[in-house]
């Protein structure tokens, strides 16, 4: 298949195999609204650099995929933008192994619908600037839900009100986060939760889980976030590891500077909350300092502040 699109639109098939079809050059390979119903497990050789739709096609039909399997894995892809906006994944097992794909920049989870026994996203990598969406989003009826290695250099990448799997187990690791945003806002974990970092890589990032809620045990593991992580207006309804957490508060260049994040006290102090409720002495005086200098630079007063 040469330059330009490929369609795939509102088509229904049960197993077809790709791992023999090579894409060149750019556009788009469509399957906006089909459906399949077997045992697909979909190797592209090579993508060229079209962009991967998924989405809802034109006259409203969404993508579905049922049955046994559906795996997606790509070589080779230097396309921008794969999106399965609003898909309805079925399968026992749906994943993505994203490998190949060296020139993403977006990957569009926005409003899907995870009904299979386990969700799988791996080998996520944003060479440069990148964003992960994953809203609003339905996988309360997966048993497990896995995304691993994923790098982003500076970007987004966000959860916020997704619902993960009710009574199974969510992992997410993250390989490489720099300069960027992670957002798990108002999402809602019904089951156990694995947050780990699985490489070092130096304190960039942005963390917030604020309104997020907790119905089963919660790990996060040897994290290192760029700044306060917000926790504000969690809930949490059993056990929560924070086992080595660490994040870089850094305090105003000049003497007389205010605390440049009008937020950090707050940040601070449900830390502190939940890092007393885990027993977590360490993180909990670490909290408590930065906390009362968080909200001494906030006072009018110069004499509070030259003091701290």
């Amino acid at each position: 298949f040469g330059n330009g699109d490929v369609k795939f639109i509102d088509s229904q098939w049960g197993t077809i195999d790709f791992s023999e079809a090579i894409f060149m050059g750019g556009g788009t390979l469509d399957f906006s609204g089909a459906k399949v119903n077997g045992n697909n497990l979909w190797t592209f050789i090579d993508l060229g650099e079209k962009d991967l739709n998924f989405a809802t096609s034109s006259k409203g039909r969404v993508f579905e995929a049922s049955g046994k399997k559906f795996f997606i894995s790509i070589k080779r892809h230097t396309g921008k933008t794969v999106s399965f906006q609003g898909a309805i994944l079925r399968s026992h097992l749906s994943g993505f192994n994203f490998e190949g794909a060296t020139g993403l920049k977006q990957l569009q989870l926005n409003d899907s619908v995870w009904q299979g026994r386990a969700g799988v996203v791996q080998n996520l990598c944003f060479q440069g600037s990148g964003s992960l969406q994953l809203c609003r989003a339905d996988l309360s009826m997966l048993q497990e839900f896995t995304i691993s290695k994923v790098s982003v250099k500076k970007g987004l990448v966000r959860f916020a009100t997704t619902v993960f799997p009710g009574q199974g187990l969510t992992r997410i690791g993250f390989e490489k986060i720099g300069n960027s945003k992670v957002d798990f806002e108002n999402a809602v974990f019904g089951g156990a939760l694995a947050i780990a970092q699985e490489a070092k890589f130096d304190r960039e990032c942005e963390v917030s889980f604020k309104g997020a809620t907790f119905q089963g045990p919660v790990e996060i593991s040897n994290l290192s976030f760029g700044s306060v992580p917000n926790f504000i207006a969690t809930q949490f309804s059993k056990h929560l590891s924070l086992d080595g957490v660490e994040y870089d508060y850094e305090r105003a260049k000049r003497l007389f500077s205010p605390d440049p994040n009008n937020s950090n006290a707050g940040k601070l102090q449900r830390l502190k909350e939940l890092a007393e409720n885990n027993s977590d002495h360490r993180l909990a005086l670490q909290c408590y300092a930065d906390e009362m200098r968080a909200r001494r630079w906030q006072l009018r007063n110069m004499g509070s502040k030259a003091a701290d």
